[in-house]
């Protein structure tokens, strides 16, 4: 009703009621009463009148008309009333126009429609017949309730940078932030292409295309991959413990389980010599073998550019480990960080990042990067 009343006053109220007037509108109505039918077969033969799958929640979605016998009757019955519902209301306003029905009549018949439209969706509505079957307001969770496992995770991570996932379903992406939790994946407008490869690269799962799902089937192979986001918790609701708490050191155990993952690259570290690669697959392959902690892979044709070879930095397929920054601060548009830098070398800053999208400071001095 809401969806169709934005077209019918962009349209005008007062030429729909001449249009009912006119013969043709038996045309109209008999148009309107085929679209709802296809539109019902659809809705009725597809996945779209079904609740979306969740990731983590076995058994998939089925069109109703693949098991009818299992759907209950109180659907069958609102398929078939809620479209007559849609028509009648649109023959009473046709018969009110050419003079058919009285105006009360017509009102009667409409204010019937509408019941039979919009019953189920008196939310705060109480008593409501078949309450099985009624939006009614559930109990309210307070969402900003203290959390045992978010304090918890705030204590271990002691101020440190570190992002955050869940596993299968838990903490879904946007919540996070408001939890002041760092996370790995968004359904953005804009996505980051580089980002976007990389990811695809190291085969991490995803589900509606944009969310990054950590799976525990997969846990033990990927945790490299995990590992090289930045990723230095994992939550999850307990079904994974069995294979979780072999793998990860336990943060806590509340209503959610909390792993930390120790080889969790730094936000940002200092190394002596970069990891030549020949591109996003080369340096996935290499993530994924497992060979050693943070490392500074540059791809070859960028190590050709005037400026990398102006740096003369040392190339190296063995690097030393990499030295953490002292200090990261995230502040609102800017990261500052420390760094002991014991000899010539890279400073390393995690991040996504775009062609002349960063201001790069060393020792308030303009760097190359």
């Amino acid at each position: 009703m809401i969806i169709l009343t934005g077209p019918l006053a962009a349209c005008g109220w007062a030429a729909l009621a001449a249009r009912l007037r006119e013969p043709a509108a038996a045309a109209d109505f008999r148009g309107v009463a085929a679209g709802m039918a296809i539109l019902l077969l659809l809705w009725l033969g597809t996945l779209q009148a079904v609740p979306k799958v969740l990731p983590g929640v076995e058994g998939g979605a089925r069109p109703l008309l693949a098991d009818p016998a299992a759907v209950p009757t109180f659907v069958w019955v609102s398929a078939g009333l809620l479209p007559l519902a849609a028509l009648g209301g649109l023959a009473l306003l046709r018969a009110a126009a050419v003079g058919r029905v009285t105006v009360p009549t017509a009102v009667l018949g409409l204010a019937a429609c509408a019941v039979l439209l919009l019953w189920r969706h008196g939310v705060q509505a109480g008593g409501v017949a078949w309450p099985e079957y009624a939006v009614t307001a559930a109990p309210r969770e307070r969402l900003d309730a203290p959390s045992a496992e978010l304090l918890a995770l705030q204590r271990d991570a002691a101020g440190v940078p570190g992002r955050v996932a869940g596993v299968h379903g838990v903490l879904t992406p946007g919540w996070n932030a408001r939890l002041g939790l760092e996370g790995l994946s968004g359904p953005d407008a804009l996505m980051n292409r580089r980002y976007r490869e990389l990811t695809d690269a190291l085969g991490l799962p995803r589900f509606l295309d944009w969310r990054l799902i950590v799976e525990t089937e997969t846990l033990a192979r990927l945790r490299p991959a995990w590992a090289m986001l930045g990723t230095r918790y994992l939550l999850d609701d307990g079904s994974g413990r069995a294979t979780l708490a072999p793998l990860l050191p336990t943060v806590e155990r509340a209503d959610l389980d909390v792993y930390r993952v120790d080889a969790a690259w730094p936000r940002a570290f200092f190394v002596e010599a970069v990891v030549p690669h020949d591109g996003v697959k080369a340096l996935a392959a290499r993530v994924l073998a497992a060979e050693g902690g943070a490392f500074a892979g540059v791809e070859e044709a960028e190590l050709r550019r005037p400026e990398w070879r102006d740096l003369a930095l040392p190339r190296t397929q063995t690097p030393a480990p990499a030295r953490p920054a002292r200090r990261v601060d995230l502040l609102p548009n800017a990261t500052r960080v420390w760094i002991d830098a014991p000899a010539a070398g890279l400073a390393v800053l995690h991040e996504t990042w775009l062609d002349g999208d960063l201001r790069v400071t060393r020792n308030r001095a303009a760097a190359f990067w």
